[in-house]
Parts: structure tokens; C-alpha cells; sequence
């Protein structure tokens, strides 16, 4: 039997059960969001990360990310892709007039 994770159980409402359940299941989904919904209602669920690792066909450290970053953000977080760059871009006032005129 495949030992049981230290992190924090993901509980989930009926709403975002349903929600992650049709993404689960969509085949026109973005292909990562679809895995991440898997991963989201098979450790909501109870299962093991080893389990959800093959079950989903993912990496463990991608398993990991996507379960820190929905315990950390909420549920719609965790499908979504983070922002990579240190900081927002800036648009100046003389680039905005610029691309007006």
C-alpha cells in the first residue's frame, strides 16, 4: 500500500467537484488542464501520489506543483498556468502615444 501524503487534504464543493469532473472528462480541453483536474479529483479523493502519478501519466514533481498551487490559490489556480516573469509588464505613456498615433 502506497503511503499517504504529509500535505493538506483538498476539500472540494459540489460546484467545483462537478466543475473538475466535466474538465476531467472534456475532450477539447487544454490537454494540461484536463491532467491537472485528474490529479485535483483523484487527491481530493484520497489516492495516493504514486497512484495519481501513474494513473494520470504525469511526473511526481508535476503532481506536486499542481496540488501546492490549489492548496495555495483555490481550485481554479491549481488548473491554470502561473506567471513566469518577475514582474508585470509596463506599458509607458510615450509607448501608449506612440502606438495610438
Amino acid at each position: 500500500m502506497a503511503r499517504k501524503s504529509k500535505r493538506a487534504s483538498l476539500h472540494l464543493t459540489e460546484k467545483q467537484s462537478a466543475m473538475l469532473s466535466n474538465l476531467a472528462h472534456s475532450r477539447t480541453g487544454l490537454v494540461r488542464e484536463v491532467e491537472r483536474a485528474k490529479i485535483l479529483l483523484e487527491y481530493a479523493q484520497g489516492a495516493s501520489i504514486a497512484d495519481i502519478e501513474r494513473r494520470v501519466g504525469v511526473s511526481r514533481p508535476t503532481v506536486y506543483k499542481c496540488i501546492d498551487k490549489a492548496l495555495r490559490s483555490g481550485v481554479s489556480a491549481g488548473l491554470k498556468d502561473t506567471y513566469h516573469r518577475p514582474f508585470a509588464p509596463q506599458i509607458t505613456e510615450d509607448a501608449k502615444a506612440w502606438v495610438v498615433s
